[in-house]
């Protein structure tokens, strides 16, 4: 278990999770069904995991010569990629069984959230800003909390989104780089 939670980077999740749960306290007037409350947290908790599984599987070959990350433990060999590659469809199975169990609204979103997720190792290499893809996730968690304990979309949580999403982005921004090439993800 230790492995996978270094291999998706666990302590990033809850460093994540107060977004979501501002959103609720911002969003929600009442104290939230705990049932409702314990799938919101498990379809965060899966997607983000998807998410960062995805990323150590596309990036596995860059990881295992990056002298940054070649410690890391998908690029050591202590999970496999054929481990690696059940744990993403494991959580997105969960997060999408999560977000059904939500309501329907959820359901529906689930895949644009996934998209996203999956798009963003990939747009490393085509991008020279990503993090923009990282943005848009955020930009989606008050409007999935809203539609989740609200069942609609208010001015608010499109608000709130769109200061997490170009918050994120802005928070996140370095000097344009983009990996073409194996050695210049080195320099």
């Amino acid at each position: 278990m230790k492995r996978y939670l270094e291999l998706t980077r666990f302590e990033h999740t809850v460093f994540a999770l107060p977004f979501a749960l501002a959103s609720l306290v911002l969003l929600y007037k009442d104290m939230p069904p705990m049932w409702k409350l314990f799938w919101v947290l498990l379809a965060f908790i899966s997607a983000r995991t998807s998410g960062m599984a995805l990323n150590r599987l596309v990036d596995l070959p860059i990881d295992k010569l990056n002298p940054r990350t070649k410690e890391w433990v998908h690029a050591r060999g202590e999970v496999s990629q054929e481990e690696i590659r059940r744990l993403v469809f494991l959580s997105s199975g969960l997060f999408l069984l999560s977000c059904l169990f939500i309501n329907l609204y959820t359901f529906f979103l689930a895949p644009v959230v996934l998209l996203l997720l999956w798009l963003y190792p990939y747009s490393k290499r085509f991008t020279y800003y990503p993090h923009l893809v990282l943005g848009g996730i955020y930009l989606l968690i008050p409007l999935a909390i809203d539609l989740s304990f609200n069942q609609s979309l208010s001015f608010n949580a499109v608000l709130l989104g769109m200061a997490m999403g170009f918050g994120w982005q802005g928070s996140t921004y370095s000097m344009p780089f983009r990996t073409t090439n194996l050695t210049e993800s080195m320099v």
